[in-house]
């Protein structure tokens, strides 16, 4: 419990305009200067604007997804940006438009990061570069945003993994957890670590073999108190694997292992949408070798490809997805598309549609390696007068009660992350209910069709 509450009290919440949400990203390379762009459209797509262009001052190109932050900016990082050209962690103020360095990397500090920052319950962001340090083989880090100090936490080695390639997350029992590509003690099929922030601690806790999975690529995506990854290769087929871990007894559970035909070679994460179902994509394999999009319901195991890639819509896919609060899957090819530069994509999942939503190009931005994020930066929040819907107990053990009190029923109630990614939406047919949530700080907006307000939640599991 000490760790979610401390974690809630640096909760950085998402922070709506009036009544808008945007989708943000990046492109990695293109515009003004060659080196990518940052940009917003509208949710569903369209009125694509661009903000920045990468490549002046020590901006470089970009691949990582957008970490939002209060107050109009968000934290992010790049391959080729800061004073070495070996990527940088930079600052990016929305209102300003202004593009700051906060850090320089190199040989030493690492370099080369594929996988995005993430804020951790003592304040600090956490990252992995996929290469550089003592050994060449990339390092674990810590970033603290009030004084930019980065701190190397352990320096990848082979026996400890090496070449991550991905980021890092913070599960319930307060340690942070990553991948690495290779390396590891089964066959250099790479492993799954952990960083206990209280003891300083690295530990790896699984080994990748090529029979449960082999090189694993993103991130892992905690749910229901399990970690969930994909691996590039190994499993049954040798075209990647899908699988569990339980980061209370350091076991490892292949889920589900890809034949090519319906996908091979996945590189992104897993992305949590509606009731339990995980969404990503394969790089490659389906009809035409050119990737799929696939769901994973982790309530029966049920396996569903969801779509085709092909050149001419965008294909190889490996960016984060998103999951929006308008219900629909919004996600990056890396190659393909209208103008050969990858595209910008959208997936309904309640009326099966897939639609190309942004076609890159080298004028704009294209080739987004990066995923997108769902976000509206405004100077404030307003919270909830409890005395017109109510939550309690908060903290919670998991099961959370709502009463609106006065007034109209809301037209939605939305849950959302840290990273200010949608859990649930919630649509009240009467005047009490409840939710249940995993361990965790919660984001909650409140739509009335005049007015939006929000309350934060804690949840820990206890």
């Amino acid at each position: 419990m000490r760790h979610v509450l401390l974690s809630c009290l640096c909760f950085l919440l998402l922070q709506p305009t009036a009544y808008t949400q945007h989708l943000w990203g990046c492109y990695s390379i293109g515009g003004t200067y060659g080196a990518g762009t940052f940009f917003r459209m509208d949710l569903g797509g369209g009125n694509l604007t661009r903000y920045f262009n990468c490549g002046v001052g020590d901006s470089g190109s970009p691949q990582t997804t957008f970490l939002p932050q209060p107050g109009n900016f968000y934290y992010g990082m790049t391959v080729s940006g800061g004073q070495y050209v070996r990527g940088d962690i930079y600052r990016f103020d929305v209102s300003s438009l202004q593009y700051t360095s906060l850090f320089s990397m190199d040989t030493a500090s690492g370099y080369y990061p594929r996988g995005p920052l993430y804020k951790a319950g003592d304040g600090n962001l956490y990252g992995l570069t996929s290469n550089g340090g003592a050994n060449g083989l990339g390092v674990l880090f810590r970033f603290d945003p009030s004084t930019n100090v980065y701190t190397k936490l352990h320096e990848f080695d082979g026996p400890t993994g090496q070449y991550p390639d991905g980021g890092v997350v913070q599960a319930a029992n307060g340690k942070i957890y990553g991948m690495t590509t290779t390396g590891g003690s089964a066959g250099g099929g790479g492993v799954i670590f952990s960083w206990d922030p209280a003891t300083s601690t690295y530990l790896v806790e699984y080994s990748f073999s090529f029979s449960d999975g082999f090189t694993p690529f993103g991130t892992l995506t905690e749910y229901n108190g399990y970690l969930w990854g994909l691996t590039f290769g190994g499993g049954a087929t040798g075209n990647g694997t899908l699988f569990r871990f339980d980061p209370s007894t350091s076991t490892h559970l292949l889920k589900y292992s890809f034949d090519g035909t319906n996908g091979s070679a996945p590189q992104g994460n897993l992305t949590l949408g509606a009731n339990g179902i995980l969404y990503s994509a394969a790089s490659q394999g389906g009809t035409d070798s050119y990737g799929v999009l696939f769901s994973f319901d982790t309530n029966n195991d049920q396996y569903t490809l969801l779509h085709d890639f092909d050149p001419l819509e965008g294909s190889r896919p490996r960016g984060q997805l998103c999951y929006a609060s308008d219900g629909k899957v919004y996600g990056t090819c890396f190659n393909g598309g209208a103008n050969s530069f990858g595209s910008i994509y959208s997936y309904d999942p309640v009326t099966n549609t897939y639609a190309t939503i942004d076609d890159g190009d080298f004028t704009d931005g294209g080739t987004p390696y990066a995923g997108l994020i769902e976000y509206a930066f405004t100077i404030g929040i307003e919270e909830t007068d409890p005395n017109v819907v109510r939550f309690f107990p908060n903290p919670a053990s998991r099961k959370i009660n709502y009463a609106v009190e006065t007034g109209a029923l809301p037209d939605q109630i939305r849950v959302y992350d840290p990273l200010g990614r949608l859990y649930s939406t919630l649509v009240p047919v009467t005047n009490t209910g409840m939710l249940e949530l995993e361990p965790g700080c919660y984001t909650l907006l409140i739509d009335w069709t005049d007015r939006r307000s929000s309350q934060r939640l804690v949840v820990t599991g206890e």
